[in-house]
């Protein structure tokens, strides 16, 4: 569980990073252009780290679905300094059964 935490928390922050690099412009985009840019760089990191890709998927998919794309953006702050709420350490703790 600790691992997976460390996990989650390495990965938020990288997010941090590249969603304020990735930030959408003024421009037009397909609505899902920066959600799928968002979650492919989240799998990157998460297996990066270690993880496999079922564990990434699922945690990256289930904390979209609390939050949406822009929610898990602003959350990320606090997510990547470990400071989990109860919501999201049951994510971990369900989608660790997969690693």
């Amino acid at each position: 569980m600790k691992k997976a935490l460390i996990i989650i928390a390495v990965i938020v922050l990288g997010l941090l990073v590249v969603g304020y690099v990735n930030q959408p412009t003024n421009e037009y985009q397909p609505s899902n252009t920066y959600s799928d840019s968002y979650k492919q760089s989240f799998m990157t990191g998460c297996t990066n780290e270690g993880a496999n890709n079922a564990y990434c998927s699922c945690t990256y998919d289930r904390l979209e679905a609390l939050y949406g794309v822009q929610g898990l953006v602003d959350e990320s702050p606090r997510i990547s300094r470990g400071n989990l709420n109860s919501k999201e350490k049951a994510i971990v703790t369900d989608c660790s059964a997969l690693l």
